[in-house]
């Protein structure tokens, strides 16, 4: 009888422990499925560091973020876009400024000229990524981690191959280091070569286009100076055709290299031109001197489509004025917006009477 007795009691026992394992087991179940880790949708999760780990998700123009050590809460919603079609598949997460942290990058374009990325850095005392929005414009980006700078070339065709330095600053941004233009020379006598002829040679010091210091050349035939060439350090190439004090704009249309539009006081010239006869031309002649006496300019005698000469001037003060008949050298007043006259006060310009009275060069025109 007792050992009926002793043998029930460890199997009563033995259920108990049982229900009581069971019950142990089923809460920790229950927690796991409630844990906010196991009940997001996402793809994986990696490490920024060895001590911050991030679930994410991905979605087309979307990356949704989650700090595997937080309360579940969206750390953060990274909006893209793209026009490399599998982009999101090719995501790279790796330390791409070299600061120990882990970095997000997608493709942003793919063509001829190379690959292009959209890069986010990782803050540390954000907590959180911060667009370096100048990286998409880096052509095939590469990384020198003993400088901690970035460089892309950039093939600009008939312009050469231009390398840009970058160096990444405090704010998660980058720094232009460096520009430089793959032989610059080489470039400069295929642009005369194909626009004024002649040989070229180095300017002494610089031009000033457009309000920007650039790099000049001197074109030359049979000892005579018979252009200027100046480019820009993001190879912007200009021609001063004839030594006249103003720039056209080159530009590579087909695989040929063509003279543009002029640029700065001398397109705003052009444009006047337009909208006072209805032709654009060409400049013949720029000379400064002054009008109605008093107010220094400069007058630009053009050659309308149409072969007629016509002259305007561009006053100190920003005014204009034009004459159709050179013979008479009688100017009207004329509006900057529509190019009518603005009244019917006859006006006149005159040359300086000793030259080194003449107004001073504007940089550029």
């Amino acid at each position: 009888m007792k050992r009926i007795s002793f043998l029930l009691v460890l199997v009563l026992s033995a259920l108990m422990l049982f229900s009581c394992g069971g019950d142990k087991k089923n809460e920790e179940e229950t927690k796991k499925e409630t844990d906010w880790r196991n009940t997001i949708e996402s793809e994986g999760s990696f490490f920024v560091n060895e001590k911050i780990r991030l679930f994410y998700a991905l979605d087309m123009g979307r990356i949704t973020l989650w700090d595997a050590g937080g309360d579940g809460s969206v750390l953060q919603t990274i909006e893209y876009d793209t026009t490399v079609s599998d982009a999101i598949e090719r995501i790279e997460k790796e330390d791409f400024n070299g600061d120990g942290y882990k970095d997000i990058r997608i493709y942003y374009y793919e063509g001829e000229e190379g690959t292009r990325y959209r890069l986010w850095l990782w803050g540390d005392r954000a907590g959180k990524y911060s667009e370096c929005r100048l990286y998409s414009s880096i052509y095939d980006p590469a990384y020198d981690p003993e400088a901690k700078t970035v460089t892309g070339i950039e093939d600009l065709g008939a312009f050469g191959k231009l390398t840009r330095v970058y160096a990444f600053n405090e704010t998660l941004g980058l720094d232009v280091v460096s520009v430089t233009i793959d032989d610059p020379q080489k470039i400069a006598s295929d642009i005369a070569a194909s626009t004024v002829g002649g040989t070229v040679r180095h300017a002494e010091g610089t031009a000033k286009v457009n309000e920007v210091e650039c790099s000049a050349y001197v074109v030359s035939e049979g000892g005579t100076d018979i252009a200027f060439i100046a480019h820009t350090e993001e190879s912007e190439w200009f021609v001063d055709v004839g030594c006249l004090g103003f720039y056209k704009s080159v530009v590579e249309k087909d695989g040929a290299i063509l003279l543009s539009d002029y640029v700065g006081i001398a397109g705003v010239c052009i444009d006047m031109c337009e909208k006072m006869t209805g032709e654009r031309g060409e400049i013949l002649t720029k000379v400064g001197g002054y009008i109605d006496e008093n107010l220094s300019g400069f007058k630009y005698v053009i050659k309308t489509q149409s072969g007629d000469q016509v002259a305007i001037v561009n006053d100190s003060g920003g005014l204009w004025y034009f004459c159709e008949d050179l013979d008479a050298d009688v100017y009207t007043k004329r509006s900057t917006a529509t190019g009518e006259a603005v009244n019917e006060v006859e006006y006149w310009f005159t040359l300086p009477e000793v030259e080194d009275e003449a107004p001073e060069e504007i940089p550029g025109m």
